[in-house]
């Protein structure tokens, strides 16, 4: 049976207000702050994996190759089970070269048509990123002859040759932030977004490009290696992490610019993935935002001293380094760094998932993956606690519509509270369900994790009808004090 899919949409109020009267939609020059209201079908998913194109990589880029066909055939399991959605398919490297040296090819931050790796394949026709479209398949750009995995593969095939300082969230930011021609189209304001970071080292990324900080080598920074954007980008054991003498570390976090960071500071990519757009945020609601790692653990870290040429540099006899944090049996150095400024930003948003690089298969990580994806086009979950209007919180302070989109003006029919209705269908109702996201009630100082659907008694709803829901809420990021 096909899916009814509801739109939470909500209205926050920023004022007192009599909580007796029904919710009032407000006008534009009243005091309210009005999000994504009537949202469009939740059928939208932009992708885009962030692949880290340094030395070592190669292995780990074949294994992400081989295990993609998991995920699409997951989505495509969702698309039968009443879940199509338009896909948008994006690879970005991590190499965004070094000033002061030559490092890398310097991709730009622009999404990979064809991966510099990639041979007897194709990249997406016509742009730089993958269009699968599951409701209306004409609209895919697929290249004749060849799949969804083979075509992602081809994109993805970005080899081991870009800068050893990897900026893995400095090249998404300006991926997505900034006007890069060739990502045009890629994203959408009102698709959900995911982005997976495929990297076995940390992010050194930079966001002033005048800085000295990879020049040569010098009695400041020491020698130019992989351990500068440690040095200069983390702290441990409550300061920077000196070459020199091998250390362990109890507990590192990544530095603040007080601390003297010379790398930009992970709360401009917190931020941006994790707060609304009315704030600097990518999404108006910072909900529509998935972030996945697959990368090296941060349960170890610890420095060592190395005498390898390739890291230390020719005529260099040994020099610090940041010991591995896992390694596998997949591949030769099939090993991975601890990723302390990746997964700080990863786990702050909302939904995420994090996941070693030193996996034999890569299965876990995807499945998660697309789990979370066909929960975002589901939704059925209220992202931020709701008002009532009465104490015992029986009474939403919501209304549920129908609407037929045809020409002309749409045609809205009113869904009562099942409560209101003895059950009568359809009607809306709002319940508690385990799997949704706790959210704090700051009203009744508890955490709740509800769900709101329109209950249509089993009949399918028909085509050229769009549900809606609309509630008075609490604005994102409300105190939680008194929360369990």
């Amino acid at each position: 049976m096909k899916l009814a899919t509801m739109f939470l949409s909500t209205l926050l109020f920023l004022t007192a207000c009599d909580h007796s009267q029904a919710l009032v939609v407000p006008g534009p020059d009243e005091s309210w702050v009005y999000v994504d209201a009537e949202r469009a079908l939740r059928d939208k998913v932009d992708i885009l994996f962030l692949i880290d194109d340094s030395r070592s990589m190669a292995p780990k880029q074949a294994i992400l190759k081989q295990r993609f066909a998991d995920l699409a055939t997951k989505l495509q399991a969702g698309a039968t089970e009443g879940l199509p959605a338009s896909y948008h398919i994006g690879v970005v490297t991590s190499d965004l070269g070094a000033p002061g040296v030559t490092c890398g090819k310097n991709r730009h931050a622009q999404l990979q048509q064809k991966g510099a790796a990639a041979v007897d394949c194709e990249g997406p026709a016509g742009l730089n990123y993958l269009v699968y479209d599951q409701k209306n398949p004409e609209n895919d750009n697929l290249p004749a002859g060849q799949d969804l995995a083979k075509t992602f593969g081809c994109m993805a095939a970005v080899g081991d040759s870009g800068c050893g300082f990897e900026m893995q969230l400095e090249a998404v930011y300006l991926a997505l932030h900034d006007p890069i021609a060739e990502n045009q189209g890629f994203l959408r304001e009102d698709a959900t977004l995911a982005i997976v970071f495929v990297t076995d080292e940390d992010d050194c990324s930079i966001d002033n490009f005048a800085s000295d900080v990879f020049g040569p080598n010098t009695s400041q920074y020491g020698p130019l290696t992989s351990f500068r954007c440690t040095r200069f980008g983390l702290v441990c054991d409550g300061t920077f992490p000196l070459p020199g003498t091998p250390s362990s570390f109890a507990s590192c976090r990544p530095a603040t610019t007080a601390d003297g960071s010379k790398l930009a500071s992970v709360d401009k990519y917190v931020n941006y993935f994790t707060r609304p757009r009315s704030e600097g945020g990518i999404k108006a609601d910072p909900f529509d935002v998935v972030l996945a790692t697959v990368s090296g653990p941060t349960t170890t870290i610890a420095s060592d001293t190395t005498t390898n040429e390739e890291i230390c540099g020719k005529g260099s006899s040994s020099c610090t380094e940041l010991s591995h944090s896992c390694s596998s049996t997949a591949a030769v150095n099939f090993v991975a760094d601890p990723a302390v400024r990746l997964t700080e930003v990863v786990n702050a948003a909302h939904n995420h998932h994090v996941s070693s690089i030193c996996e034999d298969s890569y299965a876990n990580a995807l499945d998660v993956l697309g789990d979370q994806i066909l929960d975002a086009i589901k939704s059925p979950c209220l992202k931020q606690p709701i008002r009532y209007l009465d104490a015992t919180e029986t009474r939403p302070n919501c209304v549920a519509e129908e609407v037929r989109v045809a020409s002309g003006a749409p045609v809205r029919t009113t869904i009562p509270l099942c409560a209101d209705v003895g059950g009568a269908t359809p009607c809306y109702r709002v319940t508690e369900r385990a799997d949704c996201v706790a959210v704090c009630d700051p009203a009744s100082h508890t955490k709740r994790r509800t769900s709101i659907v329109i209950d249509r008694g089993g009949v399918e709803l028909p085509e050229g009808v769009e549900q809606h829901i609309r509630c008075q809420g609490y604005p994102i990021g409300q105190s939680t004090t008194g929360c369990p």
